[in-house]
């Protein structure tokens, strides 16, 4: 049987985390981060070509990343973050690339990190995260995310999709 090859992303506009995956094998994980100083228009389309660089590079057969959330209210943030996932839709549509879209509250249930606050989520998530895959990300809970993201992806997703 083939390897299959996941990418699993946490995006957001400055700093958007991934992490890759052949099966369920943690294999790789990073960042892709926009100047913060540019329009938002401008840095969306500067994170979409930063995470299509890493799609070009990785060449995954699924893809996996995080729904887009209200956060506190904060309708222009959430707003950037859709018309960024939207442009990723478009990238791995164009490519042929399989993906799913997973609901914050999905994956974090399935981590066993969805009660508290979001930065308690975090906390866990981090803490989770680096004692399973023996790895540490020197409190980066984006990359913690990604992985969170990745886990959730191989071990309950590729069940039922590939």
């Amino acid at each position: 049987m083939d390897v299959i090859k996941v990418l699993a992303i946490d995006q957001a506009s400055i700093h958007s985390a991934y992490s890759v995956w052949n099966d369920s094998e943690l294999i790789k994980y990073g960042t892709v981060t926009a100047d913060k100083k540019i329009k938002t228009h401008l840095r969306i389309r500067q994170m979409s070509v930063g995470l299509m660089e890493i799609i070009n590079e990785i060449e995954p057969d699924y893809v996996v990343f995080e729904d887009c959330q209200l956060q506190a209210g904060n309708a222009a943030t959430f707003q950037v973050l859709c018309q960024l996932q939207g442009m990723l839709m478009d990238v791995l549509y164009n490519k042929g690339v399989q993906f799913d879209i997973v609901r914050p509250s999905v994956w974090k249930s399935f981590l066993g990190v969805a009660k508290g606050k979001r930065d308690e989520q975090k906390a866990k998530t981090l803490e989770k995260i680096e004692k399973k895959y023996e790895v540490e990300l020197d409190g980066n809970d984006d990359i913690a995310d990604a992985i969170g993201i990745g886990h959730y992806a191989v071990n309950k997703l590729l069940e039922v999709e590939l």
